[in-house]
């Protein structure tokens, strides 16, 4: 039974189903789905209308002088139609059989260039759909910056790089009364291979981290609050991060 409605969309079994490639047993399974599950038959009505309309364009008219000859060919005297010779049955079968092997050849090649365009389209599809979704992070990344900027009780620290990273520049929004806080990379400089900026903040003379700052292209990321913070500080680590600050590679510092 199928039950995983996502995983059967990117099957493909959709398709199968209505170029009659499905068994019995998945036929049934489908038409189940089409008729008790909505996101399923939005699915088979919009395959339906792409194949509809893709064999509307892919029509090809008779030649119009077919038609008069084979009104033609059927005349003979009034009234009689003369019957077909027993000797040309055979070639008449033979014809009839090229006929229908090269409906089906074409029919087949046309099956395989549908497929074709199906799986392009679910690939749009998806396209779009991690385009819709990364839109969505980066407008609650927005949100969650415009929220904690604008709360007055929200401290702004500035964190600026020294001499052992003078590129770096971050600031930090630190809110006590709500347990939060942000970092907004303005600039992180190239560290060698097998380096990171780590943050830390200081708590009653202890350095707790705050984990290693990422480097992929994320603008605000959120740090993990600690209450009773007397400072922000950043240090370069060995890659994945330290248990303990190297005060030798501190980048910045700034007091809370």
């Amino acid at each position: 039974m199928i039950e995983d409605i996502n995983k059967f969309l990117d099957s493909h079994l959709l398709e199968d189903y209505i170029l009659g490639n499905t068994s019995s047993k998945e036929t049934r399974e489908i038409e189940d789905l089409i008729a008790s599950n909505q996101e399923v038959r939005t699915a088979y009505n919009d395959l339906q209308e792409n194949i509809e309309l893709m064999a509307r364009q892919a029509a090809v008219n008779p030649p119009p002088q077919l038609r008069s000859k084979i009104l033609k060919s059927l005349e003979s005297a009034p009234g009689e139609v003369r019957p077909l010779k027993r000797l040309y049955w055979p070639m008449a079968a033979a014809v009839a059989a090229l006929v229908f092997a090269g409906s089906t050849i074409i029919l087949m090649q046309q099956n395989q260039e549908l497929k074709s365009q199906m799986a392009e389209v679910n690939d749009q599809m998806q396209f779009l759909s991690n385009q819709f979704e990364a839109q969505k992070a980066t407008f609650a990344n927005l949100e969650a910056e415009l929220s904690i900027s604008n709360d007055p009780n929200t401290q702004r620290l500035i964190l600026t790089g020294n001499e052992n990273a003078p590129a770096f520049s971050t600031i930090a929004y630190w809110n006590e009364s709500r347990a939060q806080g942000y970092l907004k990379i303005m600039s992180m400089p190239d560290l060698p291979d097998r380096q990171c900026f780590q943050m830390w903040v200081d708590v009653d003379g202890e350095m707790l981290s705050l984990g290693v700052i990422p480097d992929d292209g994320m603008a605000f990321v959120p740090l993990p609050f600690k209450s009773r913070g007397e400072s922000l500080n950043v240090t370069i680590e060995p890659e994945g991060g330290s248990d303990h600050p190297d005060v030798s590679n501190l980048v910045a510092s700034v007091t809370i």
